[in-house]
């Protein structure tokens, strides 16, 4: 009878939730975050703002719960409860990426800077966004583009340090450069939940997923303290290219169009909101035991 009183509080937890919001809900633990993207890079120059060298969209293709399998390691498992356009879409913008000079930290391709902003589109609202049809001039200013940050604010991430343990100025690790002749490689990074609105305390006034994703799970290094993990395999996608005058000479620009298949992972805390009406189905299960016994 203790369980199926707890399993009722909870239900109902999860029922006054899910009304409150169109937007998926995460379960609390690990979660295995599955998306597509399309980019530009730029090896000489820059993307059209000064000093940033990759921006790109996104579509979340699925979530699923994970499980930790080592430090700073989840691998996914059981079924998704998130998979693009049957609940909805997750779509999003990073942007304001900088580069590093060849080397720094021992990485062939460094990067710093940058943010991730992810978007719900509520598809009985908003038309479906097809990533494979969209191109660069989909781009609207440096941190918007149609399609993609139409919605509703999910979390706004911020790309930080860590993953690389010989320099702190390096926030992206990326083993190949971009070449004209083709190219492919691996980027890692991790990123922190962000104030968005300017009020420098994370809330849910900085996106749906912002409270829930502040986890700090991630350690890569002694001090430090990270709540997503980044592994992207970056490939040649010609449809994106920018400006590839300078490609061949080093000089003027050359801006380069990549796709990429990528998992992030992160580990989920409840909701305030969510452990509040816990708490007081708790409370009501313990008024109920004391009127049992009285």
């Amino acid at each position: 009878m203790k369980f199926k009183l707890l399993a009722l509080a909870l239900g109902a937890t999860v029922g006054l939730t899910a009304f409150a919001a169109p937007v998926p809900a995460f379960p609390s633990g690990p979660i295995y975050i599955k998306f597509d993207n399309r980019e530009q890079i730029a090896t000489v120059g820059d993307t059209g703002y000064a000093n940033e060298i990759n921006w790109g969209v996104l579509t979340v293709a699925n979530m699923n719960p994970g499980v930790v399998t080592g430090l700073n390691t989840i691998e996914t498992t059981g079924p998704s409860f998130f998979n693009n356009i049957s609940n909805g879409q997750i779509t999003g913008i990073f942007y304001g990426v900088q580069g590093l000079p060849s080397g720094t930290g021992g990485n062939l391709f460094p990067a710093t800077g940058g943010f991730m902003d992810l978007y719900y589109r509520d598809l009985s609202v908003l038309s479906v966004t097809n990533l494979a049809a969209s191109g660069p001039g989909v781009r609207t200013s440096q941190s918007t583009a149609t399609g993609f940050t139409d919605g509703d604010l999910l979390v706004h991430l911020a790309f930080a340090s860590g993953i690389n343990a010989n320099s702190l100025s390096v926030f992206i690790n990326g083993t190949t450069i971009p070449s004209s002749a083709g190219f492919a490689g691996l980027a890692t990074s991790y990123a922190n939940v962000a104030d968005f609105n300017g009020d420098t305390i994370i809330d849910a006034a900085d996106g749906a997923y912002a409270t829930a994703l502040n986890s700090d799970f991630f350690t890569p290094l002694a001090g430090l303290t990270r709540d997503v993990r980044f592994r992207n395999i970056y490939e040649t996608l010609t449809a994106w290219d920018g400006v590839t005058t300078g490609c061949a000479t080093g000089q003027g620009s050359c801006v380069l169009g990549a796709f990429s298949t990528d998992p992030a992972t992160a580990y989920a805390v409840p909701e305030p909101g969510s452990l509040a009406l816990m708490g007081l189905g708790m409370l009501g299960m313990v008024a109920l035991r004391r009127r049992r016994n009285s």
